[in-house]
């Protein structure tokens, strides 16, 4: 276990035992603050961290992808349209699919939306015919998880 998990499963430990606001006083006594100061720094740092997070997700813009091929342009929005409401690659797993495909590394993706850059950055090094061919596979309408798919293949199987 790292420190910062450590000191969090101390921190946790102390909260049970003696409560939220007990430990608060003491800590504010400790660092010289009064407990409205500490509470204060301590929501304005919950705060920064959460915006941080809202701030990577959204800091994708297609525009810096698109290339001088206006035909290639539009088949990137609407595939980044797709992508949006979840119709074209509607999880994780998908994206790391279609990046390793290509020879692309996604160990190091976190989520849906950090993933947006790399995967339009490969996407837009594709030609015309591959983003095509993307446009024309059916849309995911959600009706069914993998694991439905997956099942639904086994009866069949079972029927047969």
């Amino acid at each position: 276990m790292t420190t910062k998990g450590l000191i969090s499963f101390d921190i946790s430990i102390l909260i049970i035992r003696y409560g939220k606001s007990a430990v608060l006083r003491e800590l504010s006594d400790q660092l010289g603050l009064s407990e409205s100061d500490l509470e204060m720094k301590l929501h304005i740092i919950h705060q920064k961290k959460h915006v941080e997070k809202k701030k990577k997700a959204a800091e994708f813009s297609l525009e810096n992808q698109l290339t001088s091929d206006p035909e290639k342009d539009k088949a990137l929005r609407k595939l980044k349209a797709r992508f949006d409401n979840r119709t074209f690659l509607p999880e994780l797993r998908d994206i790391k699919r279609l990046l390793d495909r290509r020879g692309i590394s996604s160990r190091t993706l976190k989520s849906r939306a950090t993933s947006q850059k790399i995967l339009f950055s490969a996407l837009a090094k594709e030609d015309i015919k591959s983003l095509t061919r993307l446009l024309e596979e059916p849309t995911s309408n959600g009706s069914f998880s993998s694991l439905g798919i997956i099942s639904e293949e086994i009866l069949k199987n079972k029927k047969s």
